[in-house]
């Protein structure tokens, strides 16, 4: 596509314990692991002779550890953007899968059924989520030219692949997106394409 610029949208490296229940942490600022700043090293080589013009990142530490490791490779210095963190999980925060489900049964089957909406006590829904990541992403892309990279997390990535593919929100989850991802994204304008989807390199 003519104009078409490249935007890379990643997901942080591994976080918490290693081989641990899985948790929802949603803005709880918990650093790579071991693990994950292996795969940012990854990342970071991956990225060596590409033409980036500028790496941003949501402002949690998982992020903007994953994002130094890929801007020292092209020579810049990563830009936090506040509005790109996760979704925010309110009462859930923290709780492993099986003890939220097990203390919120009820609450629990409401979010599967109303993905888009449903959002746990003092949390954020995936909708609100959706509205200031895309005002953020696309910020980003008014504020810059060429090719940029974007470190985020992985509800954060869904509702913006979700958007770009006009996806229903009960689909959100057949995205994957795993620890250290990239997904490759053509941009001319206002129009999306994905090139490639939940990358990880070295895997």
């Amino acid at each position: 596509m003519k104009g078409e610029r490249t935007v890379y949208l990643m997901r942080h490296g591994h976080i918490g314990e290693e081989g641990g229940p899985k948790r929802y942490t949603g803005i709880t600022d918990t650093p790579l692991s071991a693990s994950g700043h292996k795969q940012a090293r990854a990342l970071a080589n991956w990225f060596c002779g590409r033409p980036v013009s500028g790496v941003y990142c949501s402002g949690l530490s998982r992020c903007v550890q994953t994002a130094a490791e890929i801007a020292a490779v092209l020579g810049t210095t990563p830009v936090a953007v506040r509005a790109m963190h996760e979704i925010r999980m309110g009462e859930w925060e923290g709780g492993t899968f099986e003890e939220i489900r097990a203390r919120y049964p009820e609450a629990y089957v409401r979010r599967g059924k109303n993905v888009a909406d449903f959002k746990p006590k003092g949390g954020e829904s995936f909708s609100e989520c959706e509205a200031r990541a895309w005002e953020a992403f696309t910020g980003v892309l008014e504020a810059s030219v060429g090719d940029v990279a974007v470190v985020a997390h992985a509800g954060v990535n869904r509702v913006l692949l979700r958007r770009m593919l006009g996806m229903d929100y009960q689909k959100l989850f057949c995205l994957r997106q795993d620890y250290g991802c990239i997904n490759v994204i053509g941009c001319a304008g206002d129009a999306f394409t994905i090139r490639l989807l939940n990358f990880v390199p070295g895997r």
